[in-house]
């Protein structure tokens, strides 16, 4: 497995339409190293020490979906 570390900042910002939401940007040098694309589903685990653990999506488990940049902008 590869770990990337980030700075908080670098990754999470507060969602700007919904105060109690936190947004999470995969910065694009993690997505190309993992083969990850816009549309991919995408498993999102916590790790026992905070860490974030991300996969490809198997058929079960908790998933997110990678949106087009454009669609996270904002206005």
């Amino acid at each position: 497995m590869t770990t990337h570390t980030y700075k908080y900042e670098d990754v999470f910002e507060k969602d700007p339409q919904n105060a109690d939401d936190v947004l999470m940007t995969i910065p694009p040098k993690i997505l190309e190293a993992q083969g990850w694309k816009v549309g991919d589903t995408l498993r999102v685990q916590t790790g026992d020490q905070g860490t974030i653990i991300i996969t490809k999506k198997e058929e079960d488990g908790t998933s997110i979906v990678i949106q087009p940049e454009e669609d996270n902008q904002k206005t």
